[in-house]
């Protein structure tokens, strides 16, 4: 996995505790942490880009919303909340079963994880302000139609 983000260009640190890497990336709205994982007992690559800001109490639900919206028809990956701390994240994973190792399954999540995020982010982040409704911030990200912000 190292070899794979080292020739990709990618800066990274290991984790004490677990079998992970963290990985920053610069997005269009903002920078974010994304976290490489191999699980080895269960055979799977995981990817995970994390939201730079974490959701208070109160835009819970909103936020809720906005994920479950983003998520549906979504082919590749999904949007997660942590409810009792309100950090967010975009999750791809690759089940690897028999195979080895390959850098193409790996790229096909790394890529779709950070443009996903890149997408709906501005989004996110304006329905966590309370600054737009969570279905007009979905159909920004998605169809860039931007009538209306509430």
């Amino acid at each position: 996995m190292i070899r794979f983000f080292e020739e990709d260009g990618w800066y990274h640190k290991p984790f004490k505790n677990i079998h992970a890497i963290r990985l920053p990336f610069k997005g269009a709205t903002a920078d974010w942490a994304c976290i490489a994982q191999v699980q080895e007992e269960n055979r799977l690559f995981v990817f995970y880009s994390v939201c730079p800001v974490k959701t208070t109490p109160e835009n819970r639900l909103a936020v809720s919303e906005f994920i479950m919206l983003a998520n549906y028809g979504m082919l590749i990956g999904n949007f997660e909340m942590d409810m009792s701390d309100g950090e967010i994240r975009f999750k791809t994973s690759v089940g690897l079963g028999q195979l080895d190792w390959s850098d193409e399954l790996a790229k096909v999540a790394v890529y779709t994880n950070v443009f996903s995020m890149n997408q709906y982010l501005s989004g996110l982040l304006k329905v966590m302000g309370g600054d737009i409704l969570p279905r007009n911030a979905v159909d920004i990200a998605e169809i860039g139609n931007d009538e209306s912000d509430s």
